[in-house]
């Protein structure tokens, strides 16, 4: 296991330099110029040529990727040129507000998906599994910036039971915090509770018809053992996957959300840095994104040996 573990950070390092590589390439490829947007009316060719030189902007593209990784490797995760702070101070504000949002509509989804998957599945052909189905189908093909949007004018315009947009953060008022967190956190969850409904049944209805569930039934186990120990754990593999995509989804989608929410997390600060060309910000913020998915496939990967200990001995025989 321990090798295992140690191959995949070797290739989470390795995704991880190729996807601030590109994201680098695709932020040079942007048009525009940092300087012109910071110095404003006041630019003339000797202080921008200046500032491009204090940027480091007067440099190739590849020799510029380089230092910022170099800093990397040394801790420093570089300035931001729009806030002239550290882009490692800017995130540990930003990734809290994104990381309760983002962990919030993990568990709502997690739980209720599952719970709603294994209903239909247990009711296959019924009024729940279609109704369930349904819903998960619709919840599947909306958009999330369409919802949101939904939601702004159903609950905040018209009902005016939430606020419109804005974040208190929890310590200074924790009821608005709630009330302001309910509909972002709702719109983030619904895609990835829709896909977790889905899986789980399909999942569970494939499990359900293996003989030894109907062994277990002709020894007289109650449904309930079956269905805890014997159907869902059996399952957990392919709900496993999709939750480890899931954190994928959920930290990309804040992006949209939290632009239509107005809460300052960390995907509103990416998108406001890649409009202000501010590099370092948008390679701090899709780095942390990528550590994140990474470290959640880590632990899907190393759960399947504990659901399934088959699984171990094939890891332990590679």
């Amino acid at each position: 296991m321990t090798q295992y573990i140690v191959k995949k950070l070797f290739q989470a390092l390795l995704v991880l330099l190729i996807v601030t590589f590109i994201s680098y390439l695709i932020m040079e490829l942007i048009p525009g110029d940092a300087v012109d947007f910071l110095l404003g009316l006041e630019a003339t060719p000797e202080k921008a040529a200046a500032l491009r030189a204090s940027l480091n902007l007067d440099k190739p593209f590849v020799v510029r990727y380089f230092i910022w990784l170099g800093g990397l490797f040394r801790g420093d995760m570089g300035t931001s040129i729009f806030y002239n702070d550290s882009v490692a101070n800017i995130l540990v504000k930003k990734l809290l507000v994104t990381f309760r949002m983002g962990f919030a509509a993990l568990i709502i989804s997690t739980a209720v998906g599952i719970s709603l998957g294994v209903v239909s599945a247990v009711n296959r052909g019924g009024f729940w599994d279609n109704l369930i189905s349904f819903f998960a189908n619709i919840g599947i093909s909306i958009p999330a910036f369409w919802l949101g949007i939904l939601f702004i004018i159903l609950f905040a315009v018209k009902m005016k039971v939430l606020p419109v947009q804005g974040y208190t953060e929890p310590s200074a008022d924790f009821w608005m915090h709630t009330r302001q967190m309910v509909m972002p956190v709702i719109v983030t969850a619904v895609g990835a509770l829709s896909s977790m409904v889905r899986q789980t049944r399909s999942a569970v209805l494939e499990t359900i018809s293996q003989d030894y569930v109907r062994t277990a039934r002709e020894k007289g186990l109650r449904e309930r053992v079956i269905l805890m120990k014997h159907v869902l754990r059996n399952a957990l593999i392919p709900i496993l996957t999709l939750l480890g995509m899931q954190v994928r989804v959920l930290f990309g989608g804040v992006v949209i959300v939290e632009n239509i929410f107005a809460v300052p997390g960390m995907g509103r600060l990416l998108v406001n840095s890649v409009f202000n060309r501010d590099i370092t910000v948008v390679q701090g913020c899709i780095l942390i994104m990528g550590v994140v998915v990474i470290i959640a496939n880590l632990l899907v990967d190393i759960s399947y040996g504990f659901v399934d200990p088959r699984i171990r001995e094939i890891k332990d025989v590679a």
